[in-house]
């Protein structure tokens, strides 16, 4: 493999050269002699465009931001949902989603964002965390199989689960963790990361 690595880029042959047309030949292999390779700068999309929404309008990503403040606040030196960057992953995942999976979050956060307007006067991202837990009160209910009818309750029964794991999976969780520890245990530095 590296033998074929250090090969130099040999010339077309053409009749042209081979009838000694001088300058066609030179031509040829200057253009085929090896050049510095283009400088690819890249960066990690967090860095660049962190909180900005893909599948969810605005509205609808600040209401999921709130609501990842709401179930998984910051604890113990350890970044909540808000600053982990959960609502950014849990729009990646949703926007490849099953279009069921997708009705329930879009369904769920305009009805959770309606209700606090209709309770509040303002919508469910101006909250405070006493009216966003009057809001959650599904989450308080008893579990059934049954997928609840309610769209808010539809939506808190999987928005529960994907905050956790997107806030507990995320670098800024792993790194807080790790450094409240003072050591790496093993599988730690492994995170999430949205591709785009």
């Amino acid at each position: 493999m590296q033998a074929l690595a250090s090969l130099s880029v040999i010339p077309p042959f053409t009749e042209e050269a081979q009838a000694g047309g001088g300058e066609t030949a030179q031509a040829a292999t200057q253009a085929a002699a090896p050049t510095e390779p283009a400088t690819v700068t890249t960066t990690l999309h967090d860095d660049v465009a962190r909180g900005v929404a893909g599948f969810f309008d605005e509205p609808q990503f600040a209401t999921l931001n709130r609501l990842g403040e709401a179930l998984m606040p910051e604890a113990d030196d350890k970044p909540g949902a808000r600053s982990a960057g959960a609502a950014e992953l849990i729009d990646f995942h949703v926007s490849r989603s099953p279009e069921d999976r997708r009705s329930v979050y879009v369904a769920g956060l305009d009805a959770l964002d309606w209700e606090a307007v209709r309770r509040f006067g303002k919508p469910f991202a101006e909250t405070s965390q006493a009216e966003a837990d009057s809001l959650l009160a599904p989450l308080r209910e008893a579990w059934t199989p049954r997928s609840p009818k309610d769209p808010i309750a539809a939506l808190l029964r999987v928005a529960k689960a994907d905050v956790r794991n997107a806030t507990v999976n995320s670098r800024a969780y792993i790194d807080a963790t790790a450094e409240q520890d003072g050591r790496r245990r093993r599988g730690m530095g492994l995170y999430w990361y949205t591709i785009e």
